[in-house]
């Protein structure tokens, strides 16, 4: 993927932690080649050996986003109707 390792420093930070100490972690990101969000986890079974699993999350992700917007034009909705009443 071009522009992977610039454009997502901290996921590379993430696998040099996870190598050393074993502690697994996760975390969710956009991935800009991609333009899709992905949950990330890694794992250790051995030092300086990681597993990373991505699942792609971007239907989640946007339609958290559609639910915000929907909501907030309810709010909204709502404000206008109540300085009217």
């Amino acid at each position: 993927m071009p522009d992977f390792i610039p454009n997502n420093p901290e996921l590379f930070q993430m696998y040099n932690r996870v190598s050393l100490t074993g502690k697994p972690e996760r975390s969710e990101t956009f991935i800009k080649p991609d333009s899709k969000w992905y949950s990330i986890s890694v794992y250790s079974f051995k030092k300086d050996f990681f597993i990373a699993v991505f699942q792609d999350i971007t239907f989640r992700i946007n339609t958290d986003q559609y639910l915000q917007d929907v909501n907030d034009a309810i709010q909204n909705v709502l404000k206008i109707y109540r300085k009217k009443n």
